[in-house]
């Protein structure tokens, strides 16, 4: 492919400032990242929040690099092609490379704060049960037909590389509907620049990546993107914000009220309970009406649906209590969470809830999940999650001190086997970093009818301990815990 072709793709979305470009240069491929250049490619200067890529332009040519776009002038022997923005210019060549594929497609996307994994499923899953051609791409992965393909470590919404790849591959397997869970950090990045979306829905808000946005009104503001992009704007009636997501809105506007609705639809509320699955079923099940699927269908599809790995995910065994593994890893999917296992586990069980905070993430939520798990939880386990470079023991004393707000009493590791747990007036809490000690020990506590919630991770496969990623899975941890109990 020439140069030609990608400078006319840029051309058409104005984004281009200036050029200094041969007409007939052919390109080999496109890299943002000035390792991984090879002898005839495009490089893309990205300004990232720790680096600046117009720093490596002189080492991209060295290695090969044939034409830079850029957002300031180079000198006249560099070609190149200056931008008004090269995140969006980046995600445009991807799409070129890949000729275009979201235009051959139905697109719907997904975001919000929480619930957007489980509603990216179940729309999925309605217009499969209606035989529409329906792929799927989401935190815990894109799949279609019979292909399923990881998207990446701590990533919802893949990098336009990647993003346009899968796209162009469901389309060569004749997909025509794609749902994809669309995150604040795609979103700002414009990993989806260019995508015209059929559908956009908003699960709900509340603040979330602050580290990131800064303010809960920038997080608005970017979330509210994808809503400007959509032909069609589904949005949460219960959630405060739905004013200024009206008011954002560029297309037409469906709404869904889980309090007024009903659902009309049967459901096993094991597998999907509480009101939060509800509202997640419903904007579903909206967002699906709009290409006519059936009641018959919705029906057909909700009966076969099985929640993505790590959301509310039983792990069953011999053993006399309940084991729940859950992505929640916000106050509000703390608080929806725990305040539907108190209302559907027995009256005298307990909840004993291993849970933490990322490292180098929003700060903010620390406190008030402490207070919540303090609120609900008989026993909170304070543990690891992903604490990254932040030292563990300051994110688990924030976190701490929201539980002695709540009410928790702290229980030190050396005297845990002095707990009462039959007391049921008092709340505790422990300190184990070591999180596969700290599932164990959880396990250790749990009594007859208990409910062991091990919180935060879900379907994740690594974890991040300040070295880099290292394997990791809850699912795994909790079954070589019973295993040595069993033998």
């Amino acid at each position: 492919m020439t140069i030609k072709r990608y400078a006319k793709s840029l051309k058409d979305h104005n984004l281009i400032l200036d050029t200094n470009l041969p007409q007939n240069l052919e390109i080999s491929g496109i890299s943002s990242d000035s390792r991984k250049i090879e002898k005839g490619n495009i490089f893309v200067a990205i300004k990232g929040l720790t680096f600046d890529g117009h720093r490596f332009i002189t080492e991209a040519k060295q290695k090969g690099a044939v034409t830079f776009v850029v957002e300031k002038k180079l000198p006249q022997e560099y070609p190149y092609i200056q931008v008004a923005d090269t995140r969006k210019a980046l995600a445009c060549l991807w799409s070129t490379y890949y000729n275009h594929p979201q235009k051959k497609l139905k697109i719907i996307g997904v975001t919000g704060t929480d619930g957007k994994t489980t509603t990216t499923y179940l729309i999925q899953h309605f217009l499969k049960a209606a035989r529409y051609e329906a792929g799927l791409i989401s935190t815990v992965k894109a799949c279609w037909n019979d292909k399923e393909i990881p998207t990446g470590q701590h990533v919802s919404t893949p990098e336009p590389k990647d993003l346009f790849k899968i796209l162009s591959q469901m389309v060569k397997d004749n997909c025509t509907y794609i749902v994809v869970e669309t995150t604040s950090h795609g979103l700002d990045q414009d990993r989806v620049f260019g995508i015209n979306f059929e559908v956009g829905v908003l699960t709900n808000i509340t603040p979330e990546h602050l580290d990131y946005h800064h303010t809960f009104e920038e997080y608005k503001k970017t979330k509210a993107k994808l809503f400007q992009n959509s032909q069609i704007s589904v949005l949460n009636e219960n959630d405060p914000q739905i004013n200024y997501f009206k008011n954002k809105a560029k297309g037409a506007i469906k709404t869904y009220d889980h309090k007024k609705e009903k659902l009309n639809l049967k459901y096993d509320k094991k597998k999907l309970p509480g009101d939060y699955n509800r509202a997640n079923i419903l904007a579903a099940k909206k967002a699906a009406r709009i290409f006519n699927v059936s009641d018959r269908s919705l029906q057909e599809g909700l009966k076969k649906f099985q929640p993505p790995k790590g959301r509310f995910q039983e792990i069953v065994s011999n053993q006399p209590f309940k084991i729940i593994i859950d992505f929640a890893h916000t106050p509000n999917a703390l608080k929806a969470l725990l305040s539907t296992v108190n209302k559907i586990k027995n009256k005298n069980s307990g909840i004993i809830c291993v849970f933490g905070c990322e490292g180098e993430r929003d700060k903010g939520k620390r406190v008030p999940m402490g207070k919540i798990s303090a609120h609900y939880a008989k026993i909170s386990i304070l543990t690891a999650v992903d604490p990254r470079n932040e030292s563990l023991k300051s994110i688990n004393k924030t976190i701490a001190f929201g539980l002695k707000v709540g009410g928790a009493h702290k229980i030190h590791q050396k005297n845990i086997h002095k707990l009462d747990n039959t007391n049921t007036n008092k709340h505790f809490f422990i300190q184990i970093p070591d999180r596969a000690r700290a599932i164990k020990k959880a396990l250790q506590l749990a009594r007859v009818g208990d409910w062991v919630l091990v919180l935060g991770k879900g379907h994740e496969k690594t974890m991040n301990l300040g070295s880099g990623e290292v394997p990791w899975s809850d699912q795994q941890a909790i079954k070589n815990a019973l295993t040595t109990f069993s033998t």
